[in-house]
């Protein structure tokens, strides 16, 4: 546990740098909610994320961080689990504060319970679309993979356009709100192949 507790870190510390970045989905919503926007700001600001992955591992290539890995005394599966971990973090925080965002700005009555349910299951998503994108990113690296963090993106909205204009997209929520419980249980098992796919691709390089 201490040693996932020290990999968490240092990824909080190998982007120090980019750290604001991870807030500007924030200051952008809240520009939007001032100017009487009705953008969502839990999908604006989650999905500005995905783009975000790619930092540490653009600071890992840039500064040649895989040597020091190949002799460090810690496992390659602690790191990986360090990193999503710390995107999970990352993205709890700005889940919150997206939430509150919209309840602080919100014109209507919001149904606590309800938007909590629709607020989740677009957290589940984007974490779905976190686990297409970190194993291309440890196999390609930075160069060769920055295509695929849109690539899932891209899927989704044509997942739901293709669901509306079959007209299939109301019966589809209505089904996912009654089988809510399916969405954490996908959304672990999901997470849980990709950090182990993370991990084979991880232990395969050599440095």
């Amino acid at each position: 546990m201490k040693d996932i507790l020290n990999a968490l870190r240092f990824n909080f510390i190998l982007v120090k740098p980019y750290l604001r970045y991870y807030l500007l989905g924030f200051v952008v919503v809240f520009f939007f909610k001032i100017m009487g926007s009705e953008i969502d700001a839990v999908s604006f600001m989650l999905f500005m994320l995905l783009s975000t992955h790619l930092y540490p591992f653009q600071l890992e290539e840039k500064n040649d961080l895989y040597r020091l890995y190949g002799i460090a005394p810690i496992k390659r599966s602690v790191l990986i689990f360090g990193r999503y971990l710390f995107i999970v973090v990352i993205s709890l925080i700005d889940w919150l504060l997206a939430m509150m965002m919209e309840y602080a700005f919100s014109k209507s009555t919001i149904i606590i319970s309800d938007y909590l349910i629709s607020s989740l299951f677009i957290f589940s998503v984007f974490l779905i679309l976190t686990a297409f994108e970190i194993p291309g990113l440890y196999k390609l690296g930075v160069i060769k993979g920055r295509w695929i963090v849109y690539v899932p993106l891209v899927l989704m909205f044509i997942i739901v356009f293709l669901a509306d204009a079959f007209q299939i997209l109301e019966s589809a929520t209505h089904w996912i709100t009654a089988n809510f419980w399916l969405v954490p249980t996908v959304t672990i098992i999901v997470l849980s192949l990709s950090i182990s796919l993370s991990v084979r691709i991880f232990n395969q390089k050599e440095f």
